[in-house]
């Protein structure tokens, strides 16, 4: 028996693939679990994340959960991820559920592809967490590390607090909220920057209302908007960021900052194209022939270019949209992908990334 039980096992060793080291990690919902409830690493074998992992020959996390939007992620991949560390390529698909329920009016889009390149921003670049009070930032008032779900945050509601960042390069960015509860009274602080003294730029008045509108019926308040202030083409060399509460008595929210530096290969994949007619089609679409799709996709098409041009080379856009085709890789839910339509997703990924 147990030489029978060690020829089984070196069977299985024989026929396994030998896995690399390292992992990916895909960020999303429903289409990037492959429609089954996830946020761990429990993948649907079906999946494109888990077919990918088998080209790869490499591990994956996949941290999809169904029904989600961009922000609905924010705190677990501000939490869960610390900037990638021990990843290999980070990948993330949002934006169906943010224009099934917001539609694809301007000013939402805007709001999708503020919160969707904070979130990419953190993940790609080297930046620090206002809770891990990097050495050298200086907090001036009641500044407070602001716990779960704002685990790398910290907050203030006194006017006046400042943070004062020296860092050294062309760009600043920063990662702060635009909306910090379910219920009660929703919204948050004002904020200016400034950059080594020159005119402050006021931060953080999206209207409360154009977050929280939704077309589901009984849909709450968004309880965690991630949002990102960028300054950029400075001058090379060292600078000093400061940021100064304006309002008094509403919390502001503070996530992280940092100059951009390049960290972990970050892939932004646009959305499936949506497959017509379906259940979507009474809604009150801008654009009715795509419901939205091209207005979404090119705002993460943007985000790439620009992060491209500020030279943060290592965030890529992989264009899932081209890859589709409706008829045959589409269910007639109009959103998720068939079993093949999950396969060519996985295929065309592998052949894009070194």
């Amino acid at each position: 028996m147990a030489r029978f039980i060690v020829a089984i096992f070196a069977t299985l060793l024989a026929i396994s693939p030998c896995y690399s080291q390292g992992y990916n990690i895909f960020w999303g919902d429903s289409i990037t679990s492959g429609d089954l409830p996830s946020g761990g690493y429990a993948l649907n074998p079906a999946s494109y994340p888990w077919i990918f992992s088998l080209l790869r020959k490499r591990h994956v996390r996949c941290y999809a959960i169904g029904g989600q939007r961009t922000e609905d992620q924010g705190d677990r991949i501000f939490t869960l991820q610390a900037s990638g560390a021990g990843s290999n390529s980070q990948f993330l698909m949002f934006g169906t559920n943010d224009r099934l329920a917001r539609l694809d009016d301007a000013a939402h889009v805007a709001l999708f592809k503020s919160a969707l390149a904070s979130e990419t921003y953190w993940l790609a670049t080297n930046s620090q967490s206002m809770a891990s009070n990097p050495s050298g930032w200086t907090f001036s008032g009641s500044w407070t590390a602001a716990g779960s779900p704002y685990g790398i945050g910290k907050y203030t509601a006194t006017q006046n607090d400042t943070i004062t960042i020296p860092f050294t390069g062309n760009n600043f960015y920063l990662g702060y909220l635009a909306v910090d509860s379910n219920s009660g009274s929703p919204a948050v602080g004002t904020f200016t920057v400034t950059i080594d003294g020159g005119a402050p730029a006021s931060v953080n008045e999206t209207p409360v209302a154009l977050i929280k509108t939704d077309s589901s019926p009984g849909s709450s308040m968004r309880a965690y908007m991630p949002q990102l202030y960028k300054k950029t083409d400075l001058a090379s060399g060292s600078h000093t960021a400061v940021i100064k509460v304006t309002s008094s008595g509403l919390p502001t929210f503070i996530e992280w900052a940092g100059a951009g530096s390049n960290g972990v290969d970050t892939y932004l994949l646009t959305q499936l194209p949506a497959y017509l007619p379906n259940s979507y089609q009474s809604l009150s679409w801008t654009n009715p022939s795509d419901q939205g799709v091209g207005a979404y996709n090119a705002a993460v098409a943007a985000i790439v270019s620009e992060a491209q041009e500020e030279g943060i080379t290592n965030i890529n856009l992989a264009d899932v949209s081209s890859w589709i085709n409706t008829a045959t890789d589409m269910s007639t839910d109009g959103v998720h992908a068939l079993s093949r339509g999950q396969h060519v997703v996985a295929t065309a990924l592998n052949a894009i990334v070194p």
